[in-house]
């Protein structure tokens, strides 16, 4: 019994040393590109913090290669074991060529992507497609490719941001069901089937520019989706923001990784 409790104990007191390196992120790998040229200046920035401890982080940096690729292995941090569920946002960035020195440099750094997921939560690698030229209100230059079911602190960021915004009309499960759905004048679509409406494509931007809802279209003309019910939800995201600062980047961000859950949904 006693040597039972010892070992416990000692179990125990390894996985709270706060010496011993855990990961906490996934390998990234990307490329980065204005309009069709590849970028091959400047660094590119990979920073991870917990958001729980302000001290605790580490960033790395990379030069830029003449056809703008770039990679990062996962990033170890001396946590203690208990903070597998705490939660880190990942954080990347594009520095210019002719900024100087660290101060220069985050003065003028272009946020790429963002990322907020628990340890726990880690996936496999992430693969990045990243565009300077994307338009602000379309969000962050970078934009996940890939198989998000290998992320799944990114479905989970998704499905959350669904189930608080989209269930009471679209319903549990995305197919038009919801109980807000008989108080719309027009039934809303299944959600699920939105690639195989459109033969087996689904149309990235499309919805969330939709889901976002501040363009000329989605705010009233007829589209693809009909005259307009639902929420203008980049406006009601911005509200959300704006007691720690409003940036557009975060905004779409979310609305990304919503897009992302929903691309997890299809069914033939």
């Amino acid at each position: 019994m006693l040597v039972a409790l010892a070992a416990a104990a000692a179990i125990a007191w390894g996985c709270s040393l706060p010496w011993r390196e855990y990961r906490v992120s996934p390998s990234i790998t990307g490329r980065l590109v204005r309009d069709l040229d590849p970028v091959a200046e400047g660094r590119v920035r990979l920073q991870v913090r917990s958001v729980d401890n302000a001290t605790l982080g580490r960033h790395v940096e990379v030069e830029l290669p003449e056809h703008g690729g770039f990679y990062f292995d996962p990033i170890a941090l001396r946590v203690a074991g208990q903070e597998y569920g705490k939660k880190y946002v990942l954080l990347l960035f594009w520095i210019p060529g002719d900024a100087a020195g660290d101060e220069a440099g985050s003065q003028r750094a272009v946020t790429l992507w963002r990322a907020d997921y628990t340890r726990g939560g880690l996936g496999g690698p992430i693969e990045l497609a990243c565009n300077l030229a994307r338009p602000e209100r379309r969000g962050p230059p970078c934009r996940f490719v890939g198989d998000a079911i290998d992320q799944p602190w990114l479905l989970s960021a998704g499905e959350r941001d669904y189930k608080a915004l989209c269930r009471s009309c679209h319903g549990e499960a995305g197919r038009g069901d919801g109980p807000g759905a008989a108080l719309l004048t027009k039934p809303p679509p299944d959600l699920t089937k939105i690639a195989a409406r459109r033969g087996g494509i689904f149309p990235y931007r499309e919805i969330a520019d939709w889901i976002d809802g501040r363009s000329e279209q989605a705010r009233g003309r007829p589209g693809a989706h009909g005259n307009r019910e639902m929420p203008v939800w980049g406006l009601v995201l911005s509200e959300q923001y704006v007691p720690g600062g409003f940036t557009e980047a975060r905004v779409r961000n979310r609305i990304d990784i919503l897009v992302e859950y929903l691309d997890s949904i299809q069914e033939p």
